[in-house]
């Protein structure tokens, strides 16, 4: 679906693809038929960043769910909450897999 570029790196050679907001519309295709995404940890932007994939999941008419992992009693579990992240509805999780 997107062009994949070889770059070489300091150690290693990995492969990237080029693109900005040109490639928007590609993203509705990508995510057909994605369940789940898990966002491991919640950072100063996780909230910008969940949402835009909640949005992907939407315009690509997916039922997906965005999760995030946190550590029991972290701190960020109330901005995760602020963010509609509740265990009613089973987004946010425990990243200790217990």
């Amino acid at each position: 679906m997107f062009n994949k570029e070889k770059v070489s790196l300091v150690s290693h050679k990995e492969y990237i693809v080029r693109g900005k907001r040109n490639l928007f519309p590609l993203f509705s295709e990508v995510f057909k038929g994605v369940k789940k995404i898990g966002v491991i940890r919640w950072g100063s932007q996780c909230f910008f960043k969940v949402q835009n994939l909640k949005d992907y999941l939407v315009q690509a008419k997916s039922d997906g769910i965005v999760k995030t992992g946190l550590r029991k009693g972290s701190k960020s579990l109330e901005e995760a909450h602020a963010a509609r992240f509740t265990e009613e509805n089973g987004t946010p999780g425990d990243i200790s897999g217990q």
